[in-house]
């Protein structure tokens, strides 16, 4: 019985030192995903009153392969989608979810959603210089999945 208490407790110890079970994690993506599951556990627990996950960019230039086809979908804390296509997984993936409430999801839905800033949204003067600001653009929300090929 040693034994067994002997592992958990050094399974328990390295998981609040925060290194890496398996080998070829770095730790600071490994932080980022225990983070992140943190997050979905939260979720679970407010999904009274915030039902839904909104998905958007992160802070990167090249958009995530994987999440770009759906940045503004609106999917409930539960779909099944969230675990087949998980955050952070891939190389450079740093999307976002944010977690929403029945009225805000309202208000998505007649308002749309914020396009993320770009060059097609950057503002310039008379001179053709970039100014710092960006239009206000909204896109509708999606409430499904783009398709994806098999």
């Amino acid at each position: 019985m040693k034994g067994v208490w002997q592992w958990l407790f050094n399974g328990m110890a390295r998981l609040l030192r925060g290194k890496p079970k398996s080998r070829g994690v770095r730790p600071e993506e490994f932080d980022e995903r225990k983070a992140l599951a943190g997050q979905f556990r939260r979720a679970q627990r407010a999904k009274e009153s915030h039902p839904w996950f909104l998905l958007s960019s992160g802070p990167t230039e090249e958009p995530c392969p994987v999440h770009a086809p759906d940045f503004g979908l609106v999917l409930p804390v539960d779909d099944p989608y969230w675990k087949r296509y998980p955050l952070r997984r891939r190389k450079g993936c740093k999307c976002r979810v944010r977690q929403i409430s029945k009225r805000e999801f309202e208000q998505l839905k007649r308002d749309g959603v914020q396009v993320p800033a770009s060059e097609e949204t950057a503002i310039r003067d008379e001179a053709g210089r970039l100014t710092g600001h960006h239009r206000d653009i909204r896109m509708p929300i999606k409430t499904k999945p783009a398709p994806r090929r098999s």
